[in-house]
Parts: structure tokens; C-alpha cells; sequence
């Protein structure tokens, strides 16, 4: 007989309704659960494989499909034992059972030697876990490189502004020195020597201006270097003998320096402090009291974890519009040869430096208050950049202060 023929024969078994009593609700049951269970067997690996297909990345892809042909072998099975119901074929359905037993076996025995690899690797939720911990650490790598990128562009903006402002100024003299020069040099060809020593005044006084300004600016680097060591620094005492040694160095002045309230020590470098102090005094003794008299107030007050300094005078007062412009480099009010406009600039640099702040309350016509707020204790070190955006914050965004010059009767 034909392999074939002889396979799907059925003549020595009768259909299965007739093998036993069935009842149509059984037998049907029995049929339709074979049908269901093999069509499913049959969507699952078309399923599973087209995964396995659309994944080439996927891990151990030949255990998949070797599941994919074990899964459609049990289904060819069910789809057999419902045939047998009307084509009792049972050498077909042995032969599947056959096939469903080989391809078990050959599935369980590529299964075992993967399964440490399989359980070696990541779950989900820590697959899950690590990649939300290498966003969340890339988002704030990349927040911190915009904000130094924003600083870098402010120091940028602020670098061009310098350099602008210091060649204007360090010009002027420069200027001043080379048209005097040129008239002596004139004065001395024509044999005329009227002049000469009144242009050569001029060029000496250009001479010592420039040499002012290149000072201040010296001044004003070394504050920017790394601030020294941060040790308790007696402000009362400091400021007392400031002001003895502004007496000593001019004592044709008739203004008077009171000290209104006590000077809380704080932490800084004891040397930026005291030049802090200085620029304040002198800016006010040259600036608030125009007639060589009049009175400068020293005081403090504390709020919360500051400690807050003001020097007041009773001169002139600034205008509104110029509060934030006094601590500009080379900035001055004044169209005078007095001061070089590095001293406040040097103040808020010294403050900023410290983990503080300077700004001033004034009204014209009624003497201003220069503030310098400090902390009571060291802060701690800024990330790289970190001040000069709060600076760069703090000079687009006035300050939010209370006028406490005003609660205590100051300018």
C-alpha cells in the first residue's frame, strides 16, 4: 500500500461517535474543545515567531522557534483528535504524537543549558530602574551645562564690557598725556617756555592717574584669585582702626565717623574685608561729606543668617536709575579727577566673594546708605560658575530688600 494512503487509513477503526456512548452535548464539547485549544496553538507561534522575526536582538532566538514548533505540534494534535470524531485517521495522530514527544524533548534539552544565562539577565524593572538613574543623571548634567554655558556667556558679555570700559578710561589719561607733550615739545621749539611747566603739570598729573587706574584694576584681580583662609574677623576693631588711619592720612578733614550700632564678627579674609571697609569710608568721607565735614555712620544689623553693614552719609544722594551702576568698574558720578571708580566695584566683588552682597538706598538730596550683607558662617564652596551666574541673576534681577536705612533714620 502507498506510505501515503496507508497513513491516513481508517478502515480498522470506526469513527470515534461510534466508540462508546456519546451524547451530542459531550461529543460536541469534546470536538469544539479540540478545535479551540488547536487554534490557538496555532495563532500563538505565528505570534511568537513574528516577534522573533521583527526582534533580531532578542536573546536565544533558537529557543523561540523551537517553542513555536513544540506549540504548533500540540495544536496539530488537538486538530487530530477532533478529526477523529468522522476520519478516525489514528496512525496520523500517532505520528503527530511522535513529532509533539521529539520536538518537547529537543525544546527541554537546548532549554536547560541556557537557563543560568537567561536568569543572569537584567529584570525589567532594574533594566527599568537604571535607565530612569541614567536619565535623571543626564538631565541634570545637561541643566548644569546650560547654566555654565549661560555663565560662560555672561562672563563673556561681561569680559567684552570690561575690556571696553578700561580701554576708554586708560586712554583718556594716555590722550591727555601725548596733547601735553606735544605742546611742550612745540613750546620748546619756539624757545617759549611760558607754558612749560604748566602743561608738564598736566602730563605728571595724567601720569599719576593712569597709574591709579592700573592699580585699582590690580586691586580689583587680586580679589578675584581664591579668597584666603576664612577665620573669625573682629569688624569693630577692624573698622576702628580704619578710621584712625583715615584721620592719620588726612587730617584736614573735618568729617566725623560715628559707629551706631556693634559689628558682629563674621568669617572672612581678613585682608578683602578690611579693603571692603576702607573703599566704603573713603567713598563716603570723599563723596558725602563734600565740604570736608559732616558725618559718616557705621552700623549692622543681623537678619536670620546674614549679618547686614551699612555705612550712611548725609551728601547729595544718587539718583534711582544709577543704584546698580556706582559698583560698575570705572563708574563714577562725580566729573572729577577724584577716584578712579575701581573702590565700590571692589566692594561688591569682595561681598559677592564671600557669599554675599552690596547695594545701595539713596534718595538725591538725601545722603545714601551703602549696604554689604555677609553670612554669619562660611558658605560652603559654589560649583565652578556658580557666583557668577547668581551675580549675573542679581544685575538683571534688582534686589529685594527692606529699606532698613529708613527704620533706622538713615539716609
Amino acid at each position: 500500500m502507498n506510505p501515503f494512503r496507508w497513513i491516513l487509513d481508517s478502515d480498522a477503526w470506526p469513527e470515534r461517535w461510534h466508540c462508546g456512548t456519546w451524547s451530542d452535548a459531550h461529543g460536541y464539547t469534546h470536538l469544539l474543545a479540540d478545535v479551540a485549544i488547536g487554534g490557538a496553538y496555532f495563532a500563538i507561534p505565528i505570534a511568537l515567531l513574528y516577534f522573533v522575526w521583527r526582534r533580531p536582538d532578542l536573546p536565544f532566538p533558537r529557543i523561540f522557534w523551537l517553542f513555536g514548533a513544540f506549540i504548533l505540534s500540540c495544536g496539530a494534535g488537538h486538530l487530530l483528535d477532533a478529526l477523529m470524531f468522522y476520519q478516525p485517521s489514528y496512525r496520523l495522530l500517532t505520528a503527530a504524537k511522535v513529532t509533539t514527544a521529539l520536538v518537547s524533548w529537543l525544546t527541554l534539552v537546548a532549554l536547560v543549558p541556557i537557563l543560568p544565562q537567561a536568569l543572569a539577565l537584567p529584570s525589567i524593572a532594574r533594566t527599568n530602574e537604571r535607565l530612569a538613574r541614567e536619565n535623571a543623571a543626564r538631565k541634570k548634567a545637561q541643566a548644569e551645562l546650560r547654566t555654565r554655558n549661560e555663565a560662560l556667556q555672561h562672563k563673556t558679555e561681561e569680559l567684552e564690557q570690561f575690556v571696553h570700559t578700561v580701554a576708554h578710561d586708560l586712554k583718556s589719561p594716555l590722550v591727555t598725556m601725548g596733547g601735553f607733550l606735544a605742546l611742550a615739545r612745540h613750546d620748546l621749539a619756539e624757545q617759549r617756555h611760558s607754558d612749560l611747566d604748566q602743561n608738564l603739570a598736566r602730563v605728571e598729573r595724567a601720569s599719576h592717574r593712569l597709574g591709579d587706574l592700573i592699580q585699582g584694576l590690580l586691586d580689583l584681580a587680586r580679589v578675584g584669585r581664591a579668597v584666603g583662609a576664612r577665620t573669625p574677623v573682629n569688624v569693630e576693631a577692624l573698622v576702628k582702626n580704619l578710621v584712625l588711619e583715615l584721620h592719620t592720612r588726612s587730617p584736614e578733614r573735618k568729617a566725623t565717623i560715628r559707629i551706631v550700632t556693634p559689628l558682629p564678627s563674621v568669617p572672612a579674609d581678613a585682608g578683602r574685608l578690611s579693603a571692603l571697609f576702607e573703599n566704603l569710608l573713603v567713598n563716603a568721607l570723599q563723596y558725602g561729606c563734600p565740604d570736608d565735614d559732616g558725618e559718616v555712620t557705621v552700623g549692622a544689623i543681623t537678619r536670620g543668617p546674614e549679618v547686614h553693614f551699612f555705612v550712611s552719609d548725609k551728601g547729595p544722594g544718587i539718583a534711582p536709575e544709577h543704584h546698580r551702576r556706582v559698583f560698575g568698574l570705572f563708574q563714577r558720578l562725580a566729573r572729577d579727577e577724584h577716584g578712579t571708580g575701581v573702590g565700590l566695584a571692589l566692594v561688591e566683588k569682595v561681598a559677592r566673594v564671600h557669599g554675599g552682597r552690596a547695594w545701595v538706598e539713596s534718595t538725591p538730596g538725601e545722603g545714601s546708605t551703602f549696604w554689604v550683607a555677609l553670612p554669619l558662617e562660611a558658605p560652603e564652596e559654589k560649583a565652578p560658575g556658580g557666583a557668577d551666574r547668581a551675580f549675573a541673576d542679581e544685575t538683571s534681577n534688582p534686589y529685594d530688600v527692606t529699606p532698613w536705612s529708613k527704620e533706622l533714620g538713615l539716609p
